[in-house]
C-alpha cells in the first residue's frame, strides 16, 4: 500500500490524482484540499464516496509523484479515525435516513458483533479511548439507534474500512456497500460479514 511520505510537502506541480471514471486530472496545492477537490468532482458526478477515499486519494498522488511516497504493507499502517472516515460514516447515516432508518435485527446484529469480536482485523480506536469512549459510545447510540450486544466491549475498529464496529453492525449491508471502496471490499477477509 502506497503511502505519502510528507503530505505537507507540496511536489513540483502540485498534488495530482487521476479519477478512474471521468479519467480527468486533478490537481491542488495541498494534499487536504486535493481530498476535497476529489469529494466535490465525486459528488458532482455521481461517483461513490467511500469510507476509504483519503486513502485511495492518496494511492492515486503516489502513483503521480512516486519519490514522495513509501510503499507499506497494510499491517504497518496505523488504524485511525481519518476525516474520510467521518464523511463515509455521514454518507451512511444520510442514506440510512433517507431509506427509513432501516436497521437489521437483533440476531443479525449479534451474529455480526460475533464475526467481528473475533476477528484479527477489530483493532482499537487511535487516539484516547478511555477519554473518548463515553462520548463515542453516546454518539453512537444517538445517530445509528444501535442497542447493546454483548459483544460491544470487544468492539473496535475495521482495519479496512476504519468503521466504528459497534455501529456497522446495525446498518443493511446494501447501505454500507454503497460507501465502502470496492477494492477495499475485495480485500476484506473470506469470513467478513461486509463481503
Amino acid at each position: 500500500m502506497l503511502k505519502l511520505k510528507d503530505k505537507y510537502t507540496t511536489p513540483p506541480g502540485g498534488w495530482r490524482y487521476t479519477q478512474r471514471e471521468s479519467g480527468k486530472l486533478i490537481s491542488s496545492p495541498s494534499f487536504p484540499s486535493l481530498v476535497v477537490a476529489v469529494r466535490q468532482h465525486r459528488m458532482a458526478n455521481g461517483y461513490p464516496l467511500q469510507m476509504d477515499m483519503e486513502q485511495e486519494v492518496e494511492e492515486g498522488a503516489c502513483k503521480e509523484s512516486p519519490g514522495h511516497c513509501d510503499d507499506m504493507p497494510p499491517d504497518l499502517i496505523p488504524s485511525k479515525l481519518t476525516l474520510s472516515n467521518v464523511f463515509a460514516f455521514t454518507m451512511t447515516l444520510g442514506e440510512s435516513l433517507l431509506k427509513g432508518n432501516p436497521r437489521v435485527d437483533d440476531e443479525e446484529a449479534d451474529r455480526r458483533a460475533a464475526v467481528c469480536a473475533g476477528c484479527s482485523d477489530n483493532v482499537p480506536i487511535g487516539g484516547c479511548g478511555g477519554c473518548n469512549a463515553k462520548t463515542i459510545n453516546s454518539a453512537i447510540e444517538k445517530l445509528t439507534r444501535a442497542k447493546p450486544t454483548k459483544l460491544d466491549d470487544k468492539l473496535h475498529t475495521c482495519r479496512y474500512c476504519g468503521c466504528l464496529n459497534k455501529a456497522q453492525i446495525w446498518f443493511p449491508l446494501d447501505i454500507l456497500q454503497n460507501h465502502i471502496n470496492p477494492e477495499i471490499r475485495e480485500a476484506l477477509p473470506a469470513h467478513c460479514w461486509k463481503k
